[in-house]
């Protein structure tokens, strides 16, 4: 920080720094965003300011760059006893200037600007023994940067998807409990079948859908013919939607769908509704959510003259969907674990037959702020430069 300025009558604090670039800070901002002992603990990351107790309108009365350029110190009218500080390299981060905003936004783009397409991601689970944290690390760089990492040579253990999903955040419970079991068994849902199943994200009728699932193949006999996995990213797909379809995309911004869950016949019935549109665009007007799963969306509930423009845009992106672009096609082996953001991609199998065989995976979730929680901690730990990234829960950033 090489210089700073009080302008419009204490309402802005411009700062000018040593690379030439200027920031301008609202007085409000900076009072509110106090960095003091007494205002912000660091120890918890909580501020302390009592908002209603400070004047409505806030003003600079005097503002110095101290301790060589590493922090802002500011008085406001009113206020004599208390002087506000700000940390340099915490106040240059916060720049909310546009062409800062821009960056910023461009540079957490991850979801956009990579393209889940190409060769799986793929991690051997036996370098787990010589380095934990890189292993785990270079699991985290490949869901953040694809969406999805394939770890092979996991042991075969019943079970085993708990303890691997542990490394990476806590257990998500769902109605199918902490694990399920995915094998043909002909039940109601159709993931313990034979069938085919389209593309779609798991328990978008959840307030808050699970953000990473876990699939371990304990079992998958070469006899059984069918049955391969297929990835999708459905940020990728709402894009080229948007360009080729503008109409389309903003109907489904706009006009909710429904998912439902309803079984009565459960030990434990469930009754669970959710309706939200498809696609989440942020006050940026950049993409931060999706919600599919046409198997679980029941008859949408909206006014009249929405309905038929509502399925017009909908059909509209099951076939943009029927192209597959930039789609991961794999066939897990024995021992193959997958963990993908369920937020940020589809999942799809084509159907299969046992032959005498068997296919078993099991599977468990874990949740999304974790993953990306423990992928910038051990960023920060093994020296990695990383940047904080979108990864499609609904945050800008």
């Amino acid at each position: 920080m090489q210089n700073c300025l009080i302008k419009q009558d204490g309402g802005i604090c411009d700062v000018v720094w040593k690379d030439g670039h200027e920031s301008s800070y609202h007085s409000t901002w900076l009072r509110y965003n106090c960095q003091c002992k007494k205002c912000f603990r660091e120890f918890s990351g909580t501020y302390t300011i009592d908002i209603l107790s400070l004047p409505e309108v806030l003003s600079v009365t005097k503002a110095e760059v101290h301790n060589e350029g590493k922090a802002l110190k500011t008085w406001f009218q009113g206020e004599s006893p208390h002087m506000t500080e700000h940390d340099a390299d915490w106040l240059r981060s916060q720049c909310y200037c546009d062409n800062c905003l821009d960056c910023d936004i461009i540079k957490r783009d991850v979801i956009n600007s990579q393209k889940c397409a190409g060769k799986l991601p793929t991690v051997d689970y036996n370098t787990i023994d010589k380095d934990e944290e890189r292993f785990k690390f270079n699991v985290l760089k490949q869901v953040v940067d694809s969406g999805i990492c394939l770890i092979q040579n996991v042991p075969i253990t019943p079970g085993q998807v708990l303890k691997v999903a542990s490394m990476f955040g806590p257990i998500y419970s769902t109605l199918y409990g902490n694990i399920f079991d995915v094998l043909d068994r002909k039940a109601e849902n159709a993931a313990y079948t034979n069938l085919l199943l389209p593309f779609h994200q798991d328990q978008p009728q959840y307030e808050s859908m699970p953000g990473v699932q876990l699939l371990h193949a304990l079992r998958f006999d070469s006899s059984v013919t069918g049955g391969e996995s297929q990835i999708l990213d459905l940020f990728r797909a709402a894009e080229t939607f948007r360009r080729e379809n503008p109409k389309y995309f903003q109907t489904l911004c706009e006009v909710p769908c429904k998912f439902e869950t309803m079984d009565k016949k459960r030990s434990h019935p469930v009754f669970q509704e959710h309706q939200k549109p498809h696609f989440v665009v942020d006050y940026f007007g950049k993409l931060v959510a999706v919600n599919w799963h046409p198997g679980i969306a029941v008859a949408t509930r909206v006014r009249f003259d929405d309905v038929p423009r509502y399925y017009e845009a909908y059909r509209g992106f099951l076939k943009l969907l029927e192209r597959k672009e930039g789609m991961f096609e794999f066939r897990l082996k024995t021992g193959d674990l997958i963990i993908f953001n369920n937020r940020r991609v589809a999942h799809a199998r084509s159907a299969f037959e046992n032959n005498g065989g068997v296919r078993h995976l099991q599977g468990t979730y874990i949740n999304l702020d974790d993953l990306k929680s423990n992928y910038m901690t051990l960023a920060i730990k093994l020296g990695e430069n990383v940047t904080p990234p979108k990864v499609g829960n609904g945050s800008s950033f």
